[in-house]
């Protein structure tokens, strides 16, 4: 059973970036409630100039994919530049 953070309004997803806006620091874009939202925005904030990473995290629940239920990219890999 996953249990949402108390005052948790249902969006799963965090996504940041690094880089941008402000260089050479990490920024929360935003939030999404699931994970083909939350890959659709960190790609789009990955053509942003000066994003160097971007990360999604899983605010409710660690996977075995996502250790800490974190995800970084370096932007440049995966043909994302």
């Amino acid at each position: 059973m996953i249990m949402m953070p108390v005052g948790d309004k249902g969006q799963r997803y965090e996504v940041s970036a690094f880089g941008y806006p402000f260089e050479g620091q990490k920024c929360t874009i935003g939030w999404v409630e699931d994970l083909d939202a939350a890959k659709r925005m960190a790609l789009s904030i990955a053509k942003a100039p000066g994003c160097v990473k971007w990360s999604i995290r899983d605010r409710w629940d660690k996977t075995p994919e996502w250790p800490g239920g974190e995800y970084t990219q370096m932007v440049g890999a995966m043909g994302l530049r």
